[in-house]
């Protein structure tokens, strides 16, 4: 491979690496962080409404409802 090709792929494998590490940063925040979750909700909603269903699809029941309930109840 020439330099060019080498330093392309480099750069693939960074940038891979970078948005990996992004994502799986994002899902364990709104794993843990019911706040975080809510501010998902306000400006991702899509993101929040994957998270739920593949914890669903996990067999983790209720994470929505608890949300929701907990969200409602404040009053901000």
């Amino acid at each position: 491979m020439n330099r060019f090709t080498q330093n392309v792929f480099r750069f693939l494998v960074v940038l891979n690496t970078a948005v990996l590490a992004a994502t799986f940063g994002t899902f364990w925040q709104i794993d843990r962080s019911q706040d975080f979750r809510r501010t998902m909700h306000k400006r991702f909603p899509y993101m929040l409404e994957a998270y739920y269903k593949y914890q669903e699809a996990g067999g983790y029941y209720g994470i929505r409802e608890k949300d929701q309930m907990e969200w409602f109840s404040r009053k901000d």
